[in-house]
This record gives structure tokens, sequence and C-alpha cells, in this order.
């Protein structure tokens, strides 16, 4: 074994040994029924205000909607630390379901734009706040409420401890960020708070507390602001079963996927950026990409994402060490950054520390860490730009593993480059090289995955070969013998998708079930065989991701079921332990 596998192998096994393989019972959340478990629901994110000044105390209430480094971020309104032009002397923040009273700092930007101030208070896990609990999840579209729909309205009235109206308030009218409401039930204490929907899902930040005018800002614009104070922001929509679409394990500790409506989400590791939600903290919930970009596909790499938009232009964030965010620069990111070029992607594949994607015109460009000739340029030096590949082929797809790529071009023909080491190019040597070259055997394939080590591409007929290092079965094929030409995977099976991750390799049958074979890092057992990991009738799945030592599939009806390693959060059904089993994320409400 070399320095490199030396590297991958303890690498994935330092992974999957720290997340302490927790098998926990999945929890379902379910919406509430009534305005009391709405309470116990959404409470931990409202809390109550007292600012005190020279000549007296203001009582209001403001919204939890951010953490980062031990720090919560919350939302309120201006005119309760900012009254008549006196200073506030001291602002305290209580938290009514720990029952804990705590100074709090007032940040700045106060009152600009619009009646909005940020406060902060540090030591949460002093006060045993234990952020992966509180419910984030609660984002609901002020947009889309209309004259006569209910609202109810959360926060601190008159000093008391606080309840939501029994009986809806009704929308007056909605003006640009403004949401006015009628309501007998708001009084002094409720500016600061939360305006909910039907739903009980968060959609305005009370501003007037004087019935029977009710005013709210829309909680979307409050968002949008502070995103562009550079606050980290955690709130966001709960999906439904079928709202996620095919999701990316990544090679580090993180995972992204994308709505039906083309919101991109990511979860588990942030310590670059890579959730590209604008901070750099861990969430084990699936949180918003920031910018508001419709994306079409996202891919995962060690620790950055990519994505490309329905117009065809690719963004990625996060570590750009190697100049794999391809921006014209080395500079970490962790909110999206636009590919440099102005070319129109119509996929992208983000591996160890390089990045590739086809345009729509079937050229294939890379970027990022070069030592091996990954970016099959001819030449073995990074390149924090878009460069073209140094072959006259037209490509269909591309698969960047660690430090080298595969791809099939337009004749269904498969090419590598990079690192040949353990024959990850499938070319029948162990030689490296700077540009793609065909795999042995005049196979043609339909799909391609490159991996940490190993390749596997599935043909038309279901078949699949995989190729490269096999210490641990990860080709499948009965042994540990390394190949450096496509053998074909033990038995039977026709595989409509395959996944190569570290050290193991996953796939999907026609049939809709999932085996695995290699290491048994992601809750299966060791084999060098195919392995049957997962079959319920009830759930079939289409499409399968493989990261390091985690994997992530998404049924025929839409719902992504992850498993396997979680120490970083990047299972995304909000806790750190390992699943030997798949659970459905994210939580349905």
């Amino acid at each position: 074994m070399n320095h490199l596998d030396h590297l991958v192998r303890w690498a994935s096994m330092a992974a999957w040994i720290l997340c302490g393989l927790c098998i926990v019972a999945t929890v379902v959340a379910a919406g509430p029924q009534n305005t009391k478990a709405a309470e116990e629901e959404i409470k931990p994110l409202i809390v109550m205000i007292t600012s005190q000044f020279e000549r007296g105390k203001i009582i209001g209430a403001g919204i939890i909607f951010g953490v980062e480094n031990d720090r919560l971020y919350i939302a309120t309104a201006a005119h309760l630390v900012r009254h008549e032009g006196q200073e506030v002397q001291e602002v305290q923040v209580q938290f009514r379901w720990l029952d804990k009273t705590v100074k709090a700092s007032l940040l700045k930007q106060v009152g600009r734009p619009l009646d909005l101030a940020v406060l902060s208070v540090t030591g949460l896990k002093g006060l045993g706040i234990n952020v992966n609990a509180l419910p984030f999840d609660r984002l609901g579209n002020a947009a889309s409420l209309k004259r006569g729909d209910s609202v109810y309205s959360l926060g601190n009235p008159h000093g008391k401890k606080w309840s939501i109206n029994v009986m809806p308030d009704k929308v007056s009218q909605r003006e640009g960020d403004l949401l006015y409401f009628l309501s007998n039930f708001i009084g002094e204490g409720h500016s600061g708070g939360a305006l909910l929907n039907d739903r009980w899902e968060l959609v305005g930040m009370i501003l007037s507390d004087h019935p029977p005018d009710g005013e709210a800002i829309s909680i979307a614009r409050i968002l949008a602001i502070l995103r562009d104070w550079k606050y980290p922001v955690n709130l966001r929509s709960r999906f439904t079963e079928t709202d996620l679409r095919p999701a990316s394990a990544g090679v580090g500790g993180h995972t992204c996927g994308i709505t039906t409506s083309g919101t991109a989400y990511c979860w588990g590791m942030n310590q670059n950026g890579e959730l590209g939600n604008g901070s750099e903290t861990d969430s084990a919930f699936p949180v918003p990409v920031y910018g508001g970009h419709t994306f079409v596909s996202v891919s995962t790499g060690l620790w950055y994402s990519c994505g490309v938009t329905t117009s065809g232009t690719a963004y990625c964030w996060g570590n750009n060490a190697s100049g794999e965010l391809g921006d014209g620069s080395q500079t970490n990111s962790n909110v999206p950054v636009p590919v440099s070029g102005a070319l129109t992607f119509a996929s992208v594949s983000a591996g160890h520390d390089h990045t590739c994607g086809v345009t729509t015109g079937g050229a294939v460009y890379c970027w990022g860490g070069n030592e091996y000739g990954q970016l099959g340029n001819g030449s073995k030096t990074n390149s924090n730009i878009p460069t073209r590949i140094s072959v006259g082929l037209s490509f269909k797809s591309v698969s960047a593993g660690v430090l080298y790529t595969c791809g099939i071009n337009t004749s269904d023909r498969a090419y590598c480059w990079g690192t040949s080491s353990k024959g990850r190019l499938g070319t029948g040597s162990d030689i490296d090289s700077l540009k793609p070259v065909p795999v042995s055997g005049n196979l043609t394939f339909i799909s391609i995955s490159a991996g940490d080590g190993q390749t596997c591409g599935t043909t038309a007929a279901g078949r699949t070969y995989c190729w490269g290092y096999n210490e641990y079965g990860q080709l499948g094929n009965g042994s540990k013998t390394d190949s450096s030409v496509p053998v074909l995977v033990s038995g039977s099976l026709a595989f409509k998708s395959v996944g190569a991750g570290g050290l193991y390799t996953c796939g999907i049958t026609t049939a809709g079930t999932v085996y695995c074979w290699g290491w048994a890092v992601a809750g299966f057992a060791d084999s060098d065989v195919p392995d049957l990991f997962f079959s319920d009738a009830k759930i079939i799945f289409a499409t399968i991701s493989t990261g390091s030592s985690h994997v992530c599939g998404t049924t025929t009806g839409g719902a992504t079921y992850c498993w396997g390693s979680n120490k970083y959060g990047q299972l995304g059904d909000g806790s750190n332990g390992g699943r030997l089993n798949p659970v459905l994320i994210p939580l349905r409400p």
C-alpha cells in the first residue's frame, strides 16, 4: 500500500471511528394539532426581552435565527433597544423553556434598514442549550398570505407568560415587506415576536403591539438583511417526504440536495463553509444554501460543494485551498461564488480537491488540485479557473474522484486521467496520465462513478464493471486483488445506479434494492461480492450517492434516505449518531 492509499484508508477509517456509531431510534416529527402543541414546538425559538433604559424598562420578544461557535443570534425590533433617542443600558433575554435569564449583547446595524436589531448570547453549553434541538425548520412563506388568511401572534404580552391566540387573527393586507393584520390579542410585549401562519410556521416579526392594528416585517426580508450583514442564518422551511431530490454524499462529512423547486440544501460538516449558508457551523439538519439560486443539480466534494443552476451557471462554495471553487482565487467562501469563464454547464462533479464539469456542448473543463494531472489539461499545475481537458472528444458525463477523473464520451466509451495508482485509470497499467486515456475493454457505459480508489461503470444492460484499488473487495468480483482493467461485478444482478465511495461500493438494482460491497464502513458487513443491504417493497430506490463513510439514496417517489457515519450530522436527521438502517431525510412535518 503506497502513501496515497494509506491516507485514503486512514482518513475514511478515522471519520467512521470518530462517529461512534450510536444507533438511535428514528424520530418522526408531526405537525401540531392545536395551539398548545404549536407553543411547545416553536417556543424554543422565541425569547423574551427586557431592555433597561435610564428612564425605565421596555419589554418585548425576539426570534432566534442562527447559531455559530457557541453563540446564539436573535432578531428583534430596533425600537426595543433604541427608544426615543435613549441608549439602552442593559438587555436581558429570557429563555422561557429553560426558565433562565441572561445578559445579551446588542450588535451593530441597529435599525437599518427597517425596524431590525440583532442580539447575541454566548455560552450555550453552560446554559444547557442543545442547538441541534432548536426547531429551525419552522420557516414559512409570507408571500403566500392573502387578505383574510389566518395568523397567530407569539411574544411577551404584558410581561406575562406568552401564549398563542386561540382564535386566529386575519390578514388585512400585504404591502411589499410589510404584513398587516387585525388583532385584539396583541399587546405590549409582542414587538419583536413571531407572526405565524395557520401551519404554525414563522412568516414575520411583529412590529406593532397596539391593537387592533397589527404590523409585521416579512421573515424572508429579515433573513435577507441578516445574510447581507453576514450573520449565520439557520431558519429553514420544513420539507414534505418528496421535496428533496437526489442528494450528494460528500467525500468529507457533509451532504447536499435540491428540492423540487430548485432550492439547494446542505447539512453536516461546515468548517470550511461547505454548507454554503453563510456560516462555518456544522448542522445536523438541512440548511438552505445562500443566494436564492435555482439549481438543477448539486455535487459535494471533500470540504466544498458545487451546483449548476437552470441557466447553466456553475457555483461553488467551501474550501478553496487548491482553487477547487474555480472563481479565480484560493479564498474559501461560505456562500456560492460563480465559476469563472462564463461557461454554460450541463453538470459538474466535485472530487477530493478538484472539480470537473461538462458544458452543454459536451466539452469538459476542470479546475483545482492537479498534482497527478487530474485536471486532464496536460500539466500538473493547479488551476483556480476552468481549463479544458487535452483531448478532442465530446462527453456526456464526468466523475471527479480522489486525485483522478473519469468520464463517458458521446460514444459511451469511458476515459480516465490523473493518478493510476492501483490501476485507478483502468488502462491496464499503473502509469499516471495528464490527459484522458481510454479505459480498457471497449465497453460502453451509461454511467460512471469515480471513488477514493476504485471506479465503477454500468452498461445499458445493467452489468457493472469496476477497476482499481481492491484491498477490501470494493471491486465486487470475489477477490481482494487490485485490477487495472475493468472486472465484472459478481452475480447476475442488473444495476441501474452504482456509487463508488471510500473503500466500498453500493448499487441499486433495477428492482430498487440496495447491494453493497467492500469495507463495512457504511453499515453493511465486509464483502468482496455484492451483499444485499436493504430491501423494502415500500421503498424503491432510484439513485444512490456514496461518500467516504455515509450513503444517501433517493426513492422512485422522491424521498431521500441516508445511513452510515454521522459524526458531523451528515445524515441530516438532527442527530450525530451513526445509522445502520436508512433514515428519511429530512423528517416529515
